[in-house]
């Protein structure tokens, strides 16, 4: 089953060892005590399998980032959540078959584990939907999803049995597989990780035939239904993208609502539409702080000889900036505050050293960011679709070889920012699971090479947007903020909250932002108006600055926090600033086209001295009576705001931002 709201408070609470912290809604005592016990388990187990190397036909493909899922979740629980290692069994590949994955949970879970333990199953790979014919004949409910072992299949209906016979109640199982097959093994640049039906009713496990199991295992699920499940290339690395995205959020460890974890998978994989793994699987309403502690972005795993150099496990650092975490990026070990800086970087792990000669290094020790590398030559990815024949193709990566800071890759097998195809005989874009952009579509007939063209300063927007994106922190800033995003909506003009965020690891529990009301995710109307509410926690004055991206992929920037409203680019020491400001003579409106919007508000110690001069030219324009301008030379000021940002001018290479220094803020809304 998919976990229910309560089920997973008590499930999570199990793994994390340790009491829940708060609720945003307010819990009954009794509810309350019931959670607290669950820290006091003597033993915590583990099974997690992983499964990339099938035996495939040209159906469906082997898969990349389980094998990566398995060591997201074991560096999680032993280094977060205080398993021992001894006490995690890992199945990978050509050892997951149906016999080993029940020997494993009868042997090291059942068999084992005592009322009052935990018990963690995770399986990554393929999922499948059992046939009406098939289910009929092994006696299942029809259409019951499956797991696909290396040697046949598992209804979840068996893997509930297996799981259930624990005598503890304290069983969470994490599925980062779909059951649903959408007719191709890749859509986009997204590797589906679910295979057409079996007709074989031999290759599928058989349900014990036992009494009902003592428990029923709490299963969080990537995907059900229709939604697809897949792998996410990133730089280095591949993994599912709802295990990163949930491993990532349980790394921060602070007050969020779990609906987060659904809700970002959306915003990298799809710009508008709920069909990507994770969208709708966890429906909470309430908010936890799911561990005591300090959140955490990484730990050290490995030391030298002298300890002063270590190699350092990074899960806990949002997916965008990883992948592009550069050479002289920093981190500080939480129990002492030394620096170590990083040295090289593969996939999810990193060579680090010391900056001084403080206390010796050692592993185990967690890490939060400090310093953040973003590199000035990024380029923009750009996915050829599969639907695209060979010459188009060629055609395809001869035209975007010209276009500065781009380049083309093959889809579904590296990291990509946006998909070119074609859609009923006309080429555009595409987000990286195939959902049109809007408005990048052109005329039938037209050539490859000429839509491309066309498509330049789109395609530099987007570039300029995810330039944007990497500056995104509000898990590590250390700026004490918070910021609010309302809506005046509908013609009863009713004040309804969007979203509302705060800068995590610079506030105490006491002083972090309550969450946004469930109703958050309403669609706006075209011409309710917005506003934000940001507040500074702290003694000095703090510049702001705030972009949109809509759904278009084009930057659009709010013309009532420039010159002559220069009062609305500065929120005063302890203060709280109103954008816009009441006195300002626009308001800002929802406004077409309808898609999700993206919303970064940038706060910094300093002021935005060279986006200000880049802006000056943009800002001749009219402004609209949205109070947005569209600027012609997007890519242009993104690069001067990441100048405004950076702590060391000198550096060719890379951008260096401090996160004592700056807050990036991540919204969004929906036009509908």
């Amino acid at each position: 089953m998919v976990i229910a709201r309560r089920q997973f408070l008590q499930a999570l609470s199990a793994v994390c060892g340790t009491q829940i912290l708060g609720i945003a809604t307010r819990a009954e005592s009794a509810e309350l005590h019931f959670i607290s016990t669950l820290s006091s388990s003597s033993r915590k187990l583990a099974v997690l399998v992983g499964i990339n190397q099938y035996n495939t036909n040209g159906d469906w493909l082997s898969l990349h980032g389980c094998l990566t899922d398995v060591e997201l979740e074991r560096e999680l629980l032993i280094h977060r959540f205080g398993f021992l290692p001894q006490d995690i069994v890992t199945i990978t590949d050509q050892q997951a078959t149906r016999a080993e994955i029940a020997t494993a949970i009868r042997e090291h879970l059942v068999s084992q584990a005592i009322d009052g333990d935990v018990v963690f199953f995770h399986f990554s790979g393929h999922g499948a939907r059992l046939s009406n014919r098939v289910s009929n004949l092994l006696n299942l409910s029809n259409g019951e999803s499956t797991l696909v072992a290396i040697d046949g299949e598992i209804p979840i209906s068996t893997l509930n049995q297996w799981l259930g016979a624990c005598v503890t109640p304290k069983i969470l199982g994490v599925l980062d597989t779909g059951a649903s097959y959408p007719g191709s093994p890749i859509v986009g640049n997204l590797r589906i990780r679910a295979k057409p039906p079996t007709a074989d009713p031999t290759l599928i496990a058989p349900t014990p035939t036992k009494p009902q199991p003592l428990t029923v295992p709490q299963i969080l699920r990537a995907a059900e239904g229709e939604q697809i499940c897949a792998d996410m290339v990133w730089n280095g690395f591949s993994s599912g993208l709802f295990t990163y995205l949930l491993t990532q959020q349980l790394w921060q460890s602070t007050p969020s609502s779990l609906t987060a974890i659904p809700k970002k998978v959306k915003e990298i994989a799809t710009a508008d539409r709920q069909t990507v793994a994770g969208n709708s699987t966890v429906d909470l309403a309430v908010d936890l702080t799911p561990v005591q502690g300090e959140s955490a972005d990484g730990v050290i795993t490995e030391i030298t000889a002298d300890r002063r150099s270590a190699e350092v496990w990074l899960g806990g650092l949002p997916t965008l900036p990883l992948s592009y975490y550069g050479v002289g990026s920093a981190l500080t070990i939480s129990a002492t505050g030394e620096v170590v800086q990083i040295k090289s970087r593969s996939g999810l792990t990193a060579k680090v050293e010391a900056t001084s000669s403080g206390p010796r290094l050692q592993p185990g020790q967690l890490l939060q960011e400090q310093i953040r590398a973003v590199p000035k030559q990024l380029h923009l990815a750009i996915a050829l679709d599969l639907g695209l024949n060979r010459i188009e193709r060629v055609d395809a990566t001869s035209t975007i070889s010209t276009l500065p800071r781009m380049i083309g890759v093959p889809a579904g097998e590296t990291q990509a920012d946006c998909v070119f195809g074609n859609q009923n005989a006309s080429y555009g874009l595409f987000s990286v699971n195939k959902e049109p952009l809007l408005g990048s579509f052109g005329s039938v007939g037209e050539s490859v090479g000429a839509a491309l063209r066309r498509l330049q300063p789109l395609l530099e927007g987007l570039l300029a947007a995810k330039f944007l994106k990497l500056t995104s922190n509000q898990d590590s800033s250390r700026l004490a903020v918070k910021a609010t995003l309302s809506a005046r909506m509908g013609v009863d003009n009713y004040l309804q909250v969007l979203a509302n965020r705060c800068t995590e690891r610079s506030l105490s529990a006491d002083r972090k932002i309550a969450p946004a009301p469930t109703a958050h995710n309403k669609s706006l109307a075209i011409g309710d108006r917005l506003s934000f509410h940001i507040e500074n926690l702290m003694e000095i004055p703090l510049y702001v600055t705030v972009f949109c991206v809509d759904a278009r992929g084009r930057i659009l920037i709010p013309s009532f926090v420039r010159s002559p409203y220069a009062s609305d680019a500065i929120v005063l020491p302890r203060q709280i600033l109103t954008i816009p400001q009441p006195q300002t003579p626009f308001t800002w409106s929802a406004s077409a086209p309808q898609g999700l919007v993206n919303v970064q508000v940038v706060l910094s110690r300093a002021p935005f001295a060279h986006t200000a001069a880049v802006l000056s030219t943009s800002l001749q324009q009219s402004a609209t009576s949205t109070g947005i301008i569209t600027p012609a030379n997007p890519l242009k000021i993104i690069r001067a705001l990441l100048q405004d940002l950076d702590q060391n001018e000198g550096n060719n290479e890379f951008w260096l931002l401090n996160v004592d220094n700056w807050a990036t803020l991540d919204f969004n809304y929906r036009v509908a």
